[in-house]
């Protein structure tokens, strides 16, 4: 996800305010419950929803699961919080560290997290049906945020840069409205979270563990039942389900359904040798940056440099710098190879223009002479090659609808890449394979096609205009959360619009409930059935294959490949500064084959690698993880013209 596709989620989830600010919190309208973190009391939420009248639900946010990550625990996998003062509620924790305006710093100052950021920041909120006792046993349906691991919080937010401000993920309608209890947590994010330090990855992702650990340990005080969880995620948060799902066995039994939303599974995650090489590469790119000394701010505003500092590529166009590592400890592989053995009842889906979004936002924040420089064949054909290879590059454009002859702009033929190869296809493919075996887990395919009156992505610091009248990525949120009432000054329902989001909403929450959406959505299995969910919705057998050339063309080149995460994580192409090559209206686009053996030598002497704060205690890791040979690549730079682009192609 690139830099502006996360300042959505963050500058709609941010929040203020940690257990050290308590007594400025609003007080308590609830009972008391009991916890492991201490006794708790939150307050009452109401929504009123157009055609629904009031909804009610109690609230208690802001809980603390893990003993704060500061100090000297910074870069340590996190234990549960235990606590027996009591709670107040009422008021979302702080949100994990991360940049929240546009240029990359904390704050205006660059010298401070804004937005009451805090390193302590590991809290969840529950939100519960009113008049929900402790032995309702109520399905659980616990969410994960989406931000590129980077950004994001499962909190609201405050004004930033006098941009909107609520949550998009409250909880009170999904909760009232199908019985069922949410939960939403943060984890720790970018540098700080998924940084490989001292011989270990993975302290977000492991977060995400622990708060699903606080919830079998709790969930039934609140009225729910702990062996009926339903994990779902939007985005990162989708990529976070998946691995937990298919490919994490610390999370076997922590939850019991899952839904993702928009997982980019056609791209791979790095292993522990790309970890280290891109966390030294970034932990080089400043003096004294991976310390626990180091100030919060600082280790922020450097990685924005970082990633700022990145050509175009998919690495930047997916920004999956901070994703998670295959590390065999919390994740043994790669999700689309666990797809066969997948063990719990799933709902999967994309949107119907998920690519926009990304090459836009990353196109806009790749260096370059002009902000409006696309891309155009030389650095598009470089972009494929780099990813995919030269011989599936040249097959790719073969095809019409990814092939680009104009010197000006090839920016919708990589968002058609984006939009099939990343996610429909990728998506599909999963869904086929996860439902081959005899007896498989029930699975449904949604394809959101629904183009909202408004466009969410003109509402963020740096809006994304192209998404107007298209269906982008997370246009789907504000459907399944029926949240728009919480930015009421700005975007509203209209009234079918309305009725699609009480659907959807119970499309996902009587799946939690039987692992069942309804009638009207048909299984995956056995005609490939999708649910096309819109004003109109429908049901389909197989409706994208051709279009999005799945069978044809992407199921062939394959998703997730070694060679793709070789490609896409070669340490030749990764710049650790701002200092950039690029001349006026030029792109560099870093493919390096004529050095590939020297990079290979390099890799298996052992030159060339992370200081030590990232290679410490990894030898025995590194045995069971092999690390793949590196592939060749090698150089392009191309000039680019300033032609406006045009909208993409569905």
């Amino acid at each position: 996800m690139p830099n502006r596709l996360a300042s959505l989620l963050s500058f709609v989830l941010v929040a203020g305010g940690s257990l050290a600010a308590s007594a400025q919190k609003p007080p308590c309208t609830t009972g008391t419950i009991q916890t492991t973190s201490g006794p708790v009391c939150g307050s009452t939420s109401n929504a009123t929803i157009t055609g629904a009248g009031t909804v009610t639900a109690a609230a208690y946010l802001g809980i603390p699961y893990a003993v704060p990550p500061v100090g000297p625990l910074r870069w340590q996998h996190s234990t549960l919080f235990e606590g027996s003062a009591p709670l107040v509620a009422t008021a979302y924790g702080s949100p994990c560290p991360q940049s929240t305006v546009a240029g990359g710093q904390c704050t205006a100052s660059g010298k401070a997290l804004g937005a009451g950021q805090s390193e302590d920041c590991l809290y969840l909120n529950v939100w519960v049906p009113n008049g929900t006792t402790a032995s309702a046993r109520l399905p659980v349906m616990a969410f994960i945020h989406g931000g590129a691991f980077y950004q994001g919080s499962g909190g609201a937010s405050t004004t930033a840069g006098g941009a909107i401000t609520g949550n998009l993920y409250d909880g009170t309608y999904l909760a009232a409205s199908g019985n069922v209890i949410v939960v939403t947590f943060n984890y720790r994010l970018g540098a700080l979270g998924f940084l490989s330090h001292g011989g270990n990855d993975n302290f977000g992702f492991a977060d995400q563990i622990l708060a699903l650990e606080w919830v079998q340990t709790n969930i039934a005080n609140f009225g729910g039942n702990p062996r009926n969880v339903t994990l779902f995620g939007e985005s990162a948060g989708a990529k976070s389900v998946g691995l937990h799902t298919l490919s994490s066995p610390r999370s076997a039994g922590l939850f019991q359904a899952a839904i993702m939303e928009s997982n980019a599974l056609g791209l791979p995650y790095k292993d522990t040798s790309h970890a280290e090489a891109l966390s030294g590469a970034f932990c080089s790119s400043g003096s004294s940056l991976c310390t626990t000394a180091t100030p919060a701010c600082d280790i922020v505003e450097a990685q924005e440099a970082f990633m700022a500092a990145q050509p175009l590529s998919f690495l930047s166009i997916a920004n999956l710098f901070w994703a998670p590592t295959i590390d065999g400890v919390y994740v043994t592989g790669q999700p689309m190879t666990g797809a066969a053995s997948l063990r719990v009842p799933l709902i999967v889906g994309t949107n119907r223009d998920e690519g926009p979004a990304f090459v836009y936002s990353a196109r806009e924040t790749s260096p370059k002479a002009k902000d409006n420089n696309p891309p155009n064949s030389v650095a598009y054909a470089a972009i494929l090659d780099q990813l995919f290879g030269a011989a599936n590059s040249r097959r790719i454009q073969s095809v019409e609808k990814y092939r680009c002859t104009t010197t000006c702009d090839c920016t919708n033929q990589l968002i058609n890449v984006m939009t099939d190869f990343g996610f429909t296809c990728a998506n599909r493919r999963l869904a086929i394979a996860a439902t081959r075996r005899t007896k498989p887990q029930p699975l449904y395919l949604y394809h959101f096609n629904q183009v909202s009156n408004f466009n969410v992505w003109a509402y963020t610091p740096d809006p994304v205009p192209q998404c107007n009248a298209l269906v982008c990525h997370t246009d789907e949120l504000p459907y399944v959360f029926n949240s728009v009432w919480q930015f009421s000054c700005y975007i509203a329902f209209t009234p079918p619009e309305e009725r699609l989001a009480q659907t959807v909403g119970k499309y996902w929450t009587s799946f939690a409930d039987a692992r069942n959406p309804g009638s009207a959505w048909p299984p995956f299995k056995p005609r490939n059935t999708y649910l096309l969910v819109s004003e109109s919705s429908s049901a389909a057998s197989d409706p994208l294959n051709a279009s999005a050339n799945c069978s044809t063309l992407w199921d062939g080149i394959g998703y997730e490949t070694p060679e793709m995460t070789t490609n896409l994580f070669n340490p030749q192409a990764i710049s650790k500064t701002n200092a950039s090559p690029l001349g006026a209206g030029e792109l560099a686009v870093r493919l390096e084959p004529r050095r590939a053996a020297a990079m290979q030598t390099v890799s298996r002497s052992g030159g060339g690698q992370a200081p030590s704060p990232v290679r410490a205690g990894r030898r025995e890791r590194q045995a069971r993880a092999p690390v793949p040979p590196l592939d060749a690549n090698g150089t392009s730079e191309c000039a680019l013209s300033t032609s406006p682009p045009g909208n993409s192609t569905p």
